[in-house]
């Protein structure tokens, strides 16, 4: 939680699926927390009722929550950037190596780390990719 009390994991989920959103939520949403403004901030600016705001905005809340525990893009993309920061870190390493030594075990190691990272980024998306195949809507929807 931020100084203001606001749960600023929404910001986050909001850069995630914002689109998704009517773009009434989506403002009063990236209003309310990016922008920092108050509830009667946002009512004066969109003329209408502080509870309307509020409303507007536990709703859209509620759904970037139900968005992310099907989805889990939010939830994913830690390990997918710490992921491709290796990758490149690896092929660093293999065009090292590379330019060093024609036959090297230091290149076959790193070739398949790289092969393991990518199968392992792969899986979430692996299985979506199935359930879509299938006709059924990804994440569980």
């Amino acid at each position: 939680m931020s100084s203001s009390g606001k749960d600023l994991t929404i910001a986050f989920l909001l850069d995630f699926y914002g689109e998704l959103l009517t773009e009434k939520q989506r403002e009063m949403v990236d209003l309310y927390y990016n922008e920092d403004l108050s509830l009667g901030e946002i009512a004066e600016l969109s003329h209408i009722s502080r509870q309307g705001v509020r409303d507007s905005i536990k709703h859209g809340e509620n759904l970037l929550y139900e968005y992310e525990s099907k989805l889990h893009l939010a939830e994913r993309f830690p390990k997918q950037e710490k992921g491709m920061q290796e990758i490149q870190e690896l092929c660093q390493g293999l065009r090292y190596y590379g330019q060093r030594h024609v036959y090297s075990k230091q290149i076959i190691e790193m070739a398949s780390r790289i092969e393991e990272i990518v199968r392992e980024l792969g899986k979430g998306e692996t299985a979506d990719r199935k359930d879509i195949a299938k006709g059924e809507p990804s994440g569980g929807f």
